[in-house]
């Protein structure tokens, strides 16, 4: 896409799960509006190493993109735009459409992906001094995850990633769960898979994983999860047939800043590097990624038509 507008709206309210949570480790704040100004980048990427050739990875040019986001008690309306002129243009062209939905509940946690990517690039040639762009290489990827997470009554996925709750002291918890993933990557011209021009497969996933907040000087933390998982896949790579093959995927989280009472400043990031073929002689693996900085602001004061409204406060 040359323009990349993302307008989204989450009712996060119906979808929580009640949970009672220990008090000496995370509390809630008081104030119920608060405004979130933000810049994210997100991408998906490809990786190749074939037997007897040079490691590859190829990446979209993608510019970093700006937002805005207003949270009303547990509602949430987010704006964002991807100006072009932040694209390099060195880097070829890339049409995409990109949806990452993070959701993080008090017991679980769900990850939806829908990528759809035309024209990459690979690392800078020194001998001919330019990018080289691969215009016809195409990748699409749907999947969606899902975690329990055990210890949720001292442990909080919400300060970490939304900065809507606080951690008050550090805490972690071991989680388990699964997926399931479409992936397909093809090619016009370039022949990149050893000689083939495209393939497909399907995937079922098994994961488990850990995660931990250290909390410091009172209102500063640093979270890492990380989860990993076997993906039982059904391949489908032209001119070779179908085969099953069992592959692994990892999910690293990390997220960090600072939250205090009335404001905060925090990072994060997440990635899902799924390997969509280990055979003997070529290893494939796509990598979504989201990287988001943000500054929240939190207000005693909060528009008088979101107070009237019955369904808002119900």
């Amino acid at each position: 896409m040359k323009y990349v507008v993302l307008f989204s709206f989450f009712l996060l309210l119906p979808f929580c799960v009640k949970a009672q949570t220990d008090g000496a480790y995370i509390r809630a704040f008081p104030q119920e509006f608060t405004i979130r100004p933000y810049f994210y980048y997100k991408f998906t990427s490809l990786e190749t190493d074939i037997k007897g050739k040079e490691q590859m990875s190829y990446m979209p040019n993608i510019p970093v993109g700006v937002g805005i986001g207003f949270t009303y008690k547990n509602y949430a309306l987010n704006l964002a735009y991807a100006p072009p002129f932040f694209r390099d243009k060195e880097k070829g062209k890339t049409q995409y459409y990109d949806l990452q939905y993070h959701y993080y509940s008090r017991k679980y946690l769900f990850d939806l992906f829908f990528q759809d990517y035309k024209g990459f690039y690979s690392d800078y040639d020194k001998v001919k001094k330019l990018y080289p762009s691969y215009p016809d290489m195409h990748i699409i990827q749907y999947g969606a995850t899902g975690q329990y997470v055990f210890n949720h009554r001292k442990f909080s996925y919400r300060a970490a990633f939304y900065n809507n709750e606080k951690q008050v002291r550090s805490a972690s918890s071991f989680q388990v769960g699964g997926g399931f993933y479409y992936n397909k990557l093809y090619t016009e011209e370039t022949a990149i898979l050893a000689g083939r021009d495209r393939f497909r497969n399907y995937q079922l996933s098994i994961t488990g994983g850990y995660v931990y907040t250290w909390v410091f000087k009172k209102d500063y933390f640093f979270t890492f999860g990380l989860t990993g998982g076997i993906n039982l896949g059904l391949e489908n790579i032209r001119y070779s047939g179908e085969q099953l093959e069992v592959t692994p995927n990892l999910f690293p989280r990390v997220a960090g800043g600072y939250n205090g009472d009335d404001w905060a400043l925090s990072f994060n990031f997440v990635m899902n590097q799924v390997y969509v073929t280990r055979s003997g002689d070529m290893n494939v693996i796509f990598n979504t990624a989201r990287m988001n900085l943000c500054y929240v602001r939190r207000l005693n004061w909060s528009p008088g038509i979101l107070k009237k409204n019955r369904f808002l406060n119900r």
